[in-house]
């Protein structure tokens, strides 16, 4: 397993341990550089950001290349000494359990997993983290033919997150500008919520939500999704 070095000599022991050197402390609230890192399997950089000053820190901040940033405090130790257990700012626990030097989240409700510091084969080819970058189980799963998702990949849309219980997803349109069409995997139902024009200028629309039934049970639905803030 190859991770990029992190800056000025950082040293984060996870688990049971947990701590920044002495040496280091002085320099944490500074963010560190860009590293390869997964979210459920997908590469998108990330870094890392220690929220206090004193050694040992046990809370920090991950920001992710696309804008998004969580914050993980330490809330237990783990049996292991690389494994010790996270909340996120919205409640949710992580077990995280590092690896040389980087380190794995795994959400214990929703089975979302995060990667910090390897490729994707680097981390399938790591015996320490592999188990947390495997196949997804409904990578395999057949999904019905539901016409709205069908609709969706088509148009290449790209999922943007969830926010107050439904899922955003963007499509781009020829010659500029998007459309933003928001699902309830819950209702199964879908609504267009806004377009923006090539100069960036939004127009939001108040419709009434549409069925999409069978749309939970799709890849509009099932694939894992980042809580926006």
């Amino acid at each position: 397993m190859i991770r990029i070095a992190m800056v000025m000599g950082w040293t984060l022991l996870v688990g049971g341990v947990n701590a920044i050197t002495a040496s280091s402390a002085g320099k944490a609230m500074t963010a560190e550089p860009w590293v390869n890192c997964l979210y459920n399997n997908k590469s998108i950089a990330c870094r890392r950001t220690f929220l206090c000053t004193d050694a040992p820190c046990n809370r920090f901040k991950l920001e992710w290349k696309d804008g998004i940033h969580d914050t993980y405090t330490r809330v237990r130790d783990g049996a292991a000494r690389n494994v010790g257990f996270y909340k996120d700012q919205r409640g949710g626990e992580w077990m995280l359990r590092g690896y040389a030097d980087s380190f794995g989240l795994i959400n214990q409700t929703n089975g979302n997993t995060i990667i910090f510091g390897m490729t994707l084969a680097e981390c399938r080819n790591s015996s320490g983290l592999s188990d947390l970058c495997g196949p997804k189980q409904n990578e395999a799963r057949a999904e019905p033919q539901q016409v709205l998702a069908i609709l969706l990949r088509q148009l290449d849309a790209k999922p943007m997150g969830l926010y107050d219980g439904v899922r955003l997803l963007r499509i781009n349109r020829q010659g500029g500008g998007s459309v933003t069409v928001t699902v309830s995997c819950e209702r199964e139902q879908w609504r267009v919520q806004n377009s923006d024009n090539p100069q960036g200028r939004p127009s939001f629309y108040d419709a009434p939500f549409l069925s999409a039934k069978g749309i939970s049970r799709t890849w509009v639905c099932t694939e894992p999704a980042r809580v926006l803030e």
